[in-house]
């Protein structure tokens, strides 16, 4: 499996989870800064 590949299906997974996470009556700056850091926490 190539990194991008591996990159990509991680960054899917973090996203999904992510989208369950969020309440959806979370501004929109909170839904931006909760997945910059939920990304940082999914890309290491």
């Amino acid at each position: 499996m190539h990194v991008s590949q591996h990159l990509e299906i991680m960054l899917t997974i973090c996203f999904s989870i992510e989208a369950l996470d969020i309440p959806k009556t979370a501004g929109a700056q909170d839904k931006i800064e909760t997945k910059i850091e939920r990304l940082k926490t999914c890309t290491g």
